[in-house]
């Protein structure tokens, strides 16, 4: 696969510590391996081998806008707003333009974070810092619900016809992280405790035949992380 990139980019000073940059770009992407007559491509598989005779016929474009507006780190206290509008889109081996996997549409994020000094001469540092995210869900092909239970082992069979022409729910993510760190002339030691996916925002991952109830489901999982962490700093 190859690919020419054309981006502009615009930076505005607002104040001493806050920057604004607003960036448009396009891409345009070539030979990318395809499958004659059908809408794989190579750019939207997730497994780690291709079992299809590929050719490079395979045409692709991505266009949008990148937007940040960024407070950086004064008085103890940063945050940062992005925004990501934008289009993604292939043709596969049978000539049809259809969206990629990965084409959410839009993906908004803001981080914001406080530094409080602590300590003898306020050398130790605590810290508290929150991420936010919403994105469009990834693109998926239907299910064939036919060919599906027709299938012997029941497994869950994609109406190619019609590849990610359906979208997954949307997401919110919200992470926190908080950590307080001492610091010594020689060495520095730092506490840390993270907690990923507090909203249990659930991943998909396609489709199966459920046995028990006869049915044919969605896979989603929610996966909330804790971590607790100490690091020692020479």
């Amino acid at each position: 696969t190859k690919s020419h990139n054309l981006m502009f980019s615009y930076a505005l000073r607002i104040s001493e510590n806050m920057n604004l940059r607003i960036e448009p770009y396009y891409q345009h992407l070539f030979d990318i391996p395809v499958e004659t007559g059908s809408s794989f491509a190579v750019i939207n598989r997730t497994d780690y081998y291709v079992e299809h005779a590929l050719n490079n016929d395979g045409l692709g474009r991505n266009y949008g806008v990148d937007i940040t507006l960024e407070r950086y780190l004064a008085r103890g206290f940063y945050y940062m707003a992005n925004a990501s509008l934008f289009d993604s889109k292939y043709k596969g081996g049978d000539g049809i333009w259809r969206n990629t996997r990965y084409n959410r549409k839009y993906i908004f994020n803001f981080l914001i974070g406080k530094e409080w000094g602590m300590g003898r001469d306020r050398a130790n540092t605590l810290s508290v810092n929150l991420k936010f995210a919403y994105q469009g869900g990834e693109r998926y092909s239907p299910v064939d619900e036919a060919a599906t239970l027709a299938h012997p082992d029941k497994e869950t069979q994609y109406d190619e016809t019609r590849a990610f022409s359906m979208q997954y729910p949307s997401m919110f993510l919200a992470n926190f992280a908080a950590g307080y760190r001492i610091n010594r002339p020689k060495t520095s030691h730092q506490f840390s405790v993270e907690l990923l996916n507090l909203t249990r925002a659930e991943d998909y991952h396609g489709y199966h035949y459920n046995l028990k109830n006869g049915v044919i489901e969605r896979n989603a999982t929610a996966s909330p992380i804790s971590n607790i962490s100490y690091r020692i700093y020479f």
